[in-house]
């Protein structure tokens, strides 16, 4: 349908923040237009989106229309109408399943991929149960299944997990590989002392990522230790609550809204500690470019065991008080800052060797391609 000889992939589909599925297009599915002509569906027309896909910008279909509306099932349906070979859908839950039936009533020919890439409903609402409800029917419709871990096949699949394949996360590791010089630099640029704490977050501020809770947990850590620093990189809806709890508690010097960044690693570089207190999570991108970089990481126990690639994350009960939290943030602090350059910086390795390096997943996702489009 492209005007190419290459067999043409449709993958839908990406936000206005940037995270895991973005992240999955840009590493493993951008590389594969050697082979194949790549499309994506975006939500909304955001040039900070686009300034990081390396996919042609008239290769990015956005849809903008309200999910469900009559308008955007017509939207829809012009788009599967041009007859991709393959319709990759990426999910983080089966309520929005029209993408997905849709393509099957619209382009039958198309091999339809479903992608899990989470554990646990998005939402706190109601409605969020309908998941479980369309789950039956919904996944009956995909000639195949991916999913990041086994635990979020077993959470979009349900029985159907067991015929899941699984594809890795993977990152360009040089990128996130510790540096030195960069640990500099974004301290620096931050105002933060040389030899000052600092603790790391890597997300998109909403509920999901529970920032605010963070905050909280930050500032019971400073009773011991007033000059430590907590950055949060990422944007996101909660970006305002997170503000204003961060001036209720006095915090602005300390806790850095850094906004996106393109360049990750540096800020793991920057960091001691990562800390993630998620209510729940897939497997997240930022786990493995954190570990890839070295620094220590401490999560909490809604986060899936598979996340923990090197043996080495820490995780801690969302039950426990603030004050437990930052008893554990202090202990491993104090690890990170004893790390030297050399021993963060092997963890690259131990890292592609786990088999986590982009390329390697962007060649088990072009032979899940080739043997769709040969089936």
């Amino acid at each position: 349908m492209s005007g190419t000889d290459k067999p043409s992939v449709l993958v839908s589909e990406i936000s206005g923040n940037w995270g895991g599925i973005e992240a999955f297009l840009e590493n493993e599915v951008a590389p594969l237009q050697d082979e194949f002509d790549v499309y994506c569906i975006a939500q909304n027309d955001d040039p900070a989106i686009r300034a990081r896909l390396t996919i042609p910008d008239d290769h990015v279909l956005t849809v903008s229309e309200r999910y469900g509306s009559l308008a955007y099932r017509h939207h829809m349906r012009q788009i599967y109408g041009r007859g991709f070979d393959i319709i990759h859908l990426n999910k983080n839950s089966l309520v929005k399943y029209l993408p997905l039936t849709l393509a099957r009533k619209v382009s039958p020919r198309s091999k339809c991929i479903l992608h899990s890439h989470n554990t646990s409903p998005s939402s706190k609402s109601p409605l969020a149960f309908l998941h479980y409800l369309t789950r039956p029917f919904v996944v009956r419709h995909a000639q195949c299944l991916l999913a990041c871990s086994q635990t979020a096949a077993s959470y979009l699949f349900g029985p159907s997990a067991q015929d899941a394949t699984i594809v890795r996360n993977g990152i360009d590791v040089p990128r996130f590989t510790f540096d030195e010089r960069k640990r500099i630099e974004v301290r620096e640029a931050w105002h933060i002392p040389a030899d000052a704490t600092v603790l790391v977050n890597v997300a998109r501020l909403s509920d999901q990522k529970n920032q605010t809770r963070l905050v909280e947990m930050f500032d019971e850590y400073r009773k011991g230790d007033p000059s430590a620093f907590l950055l949060l990189v990422g944007e996101g809806e909660r970006r305002p609550q997170i503000e204003k709890i961060i001036a209720r508690r006095g915090l602005e010097r300390h806790v850095k809204l850094t906004g996106r960044q393109q360049d990750i690693g540096a800020y793991y570089s920057a960091a001691d500690l990562a800390v993630f207190p998620s209510l729940f999570e897939g497997l997240p991108v930022a786990f493995i470019e954190a570990q890839a970089n070295g620094i220590p990481i401490l999560a909490s126990d809604a986060v899936t065991k598979d996340a923990d690639v090197l043996g080495a994350m820490c995780f801690e009960s969302l039950s426990a008080p603030d004050a437990v939290w930052a008893d554990h943030i202090a202990a491993l602090s104090v690890s990170g800052r004893a790390l030297d350059g050399t021993m963060r910086r092997n963890a690259a390795e131990r890292m592609e060797q786990a088999g986590y390096d982009a390329k390697n997943a962007s060649e088990t996702l072009r032979r899940i391609y080739r043997r769709l489009l040969a089936s």
